[in-house]
């Protein structure tokens, strides 16, 4: 199977006025990944706002249908743009949506934690787990979504699936536990993983992304392919697993 990893720009983020910019600059990558022969293209968590939750299934449908042309799965996150409340951080509240589509589909699913601390406010039957799991290019591929990728719950229920990869559609800038949770993913499901999200600039920045075998293999973005330009940009590198 191969991977497109990408890392976006924080221009325009969670502002539902900024989507069509963001859907010019993914055509251009979708074009790469065409080139590329690529079977799964990872964007972030919020790649996209919808004003209201009754237009989540629009913004879906707009992206099927570029992952159609591009003829991939497109794994990525949209988010509603009001601010989280003290409420609204315990599961199942939590205003942002992930999903996969194109060639495989499934989801959307609600995020259900943003920390390990609030993981442990998810009910048991809305860990994520097996309906998580989809099929691309024949490997089987879990989705988190953010903060997910610090449950301890999730990390367990994840180590069970039987993974060949497993993907953590981040927001903004998730700070320097990233590397160690995929590394903890990686370790106990013994399958890759590769987490995006977006940034508020491209220095010292990286594309962070953990072999089977436990062997971590970040991307610095010096080191990436890009489109787009100095306002809104999205950096990929390819993977095989």
């Amino acid at each position: 199977m191969k991977l497109i990893q990408t890392i976006a720009a924080g221009q325009g983020f969670r502002e539902p006025e900024y989507n069509p910019t963001r859907l010019k600059t993914l055509r251009t990558l979708l074009d790469a990944a065409l080139d590329q022969r690529a079977d799964l293209l990872l964007l972030p968590g919020g790649f996209l706002t919808a004003r209201t939750e009754r237009e989540l299934p629009s913004l879906v449908a707009q992206l099927t249908e570029l992952a159609d042309v591009a003829k991939l799965t497109i794994a990525v996150g949209v988010d509603l743009p009001e601010p989280t409340s003290g409420k609204a951080i315990r599961s199942p509240q939590l205003p942002y949506f992930g999903f996969v589509c194109g060639t495989t589909s499934g989801g959307p699913w609600r995020q259900t934690s943003s920390t390990g601390e609030n993981a442990a406010d998810v009910a048991e039957g809305d860990v994520p787990g097996a309906n998580r799991v989809v099929s691309v290019a024949g490997s089987r591929v879990g989705v988190l979504i953010c903060g997910e990728l610090f449950s301890w719950w999730a990390r367990q229920s994840f180590a069970e699936l039987e993974l060949e990869l497993a993907l953590d559609l981040g927001h903004y800038g998730m700070g320097t536990g990233v590397t160690r949770a995929c590394e903890n993913i990686s370790r106990n499901g013994e399958c890759a993983v590769a987490h995006t999200h977006h940034v508020a600039g491209w220095n010292n920045q990286s594309l962070h992304f953990v072999r089977a075998d436990g062997v971590r293999e970040s991307m610095p973005l010096n080191d990436c392919e890009w489109v787009g330009d100095d306002e809104f940009w999205i950096a990929w590198c390819s993977r095989t697993i």
